[in-house]
C-alpha cells in the first residue's frame, strides 16, 4: 500500500495510463480496513478525477 500512495501522479501520463493507475487505487480502497489509508486513497482518487477533468485543482463538476 505505501508504494501505491508514494507513486507520483504524473502529468505526463495519458488518459488510459491514469485510468489504470486509479483502478489500482480503487481496488486498494475496497480492500483496505485502515481508516488512514482509505482517506489517503480517496484523496488520490479525487486528485485523479481533477486531472482527468482538466480542472487543475478547481474541483470536480
Amino acid at each position: 500500500m505505501p508504494l501505491l500512495l508514494s507513486a507520483p501522479l504524473g502529468n505526463s501520463l495519458d488518459l488510459f495510463e491514469l485510468l489504470d493507475r486509479y483502478r489500482h487505487h480503487a481496488d486498494a480502497l475496497i480492500e483496505s480496513d485502515n481508516h488512514i489509508e482509505r482517506m489517503a486513497l480517496c484523496g488520490r482518487l479525487l486528485a485523479g478525477l481533477m486531472m482527468i477533468g482538466g480542472e487543475g485543482g478547481k474541483g470536480v463538476h
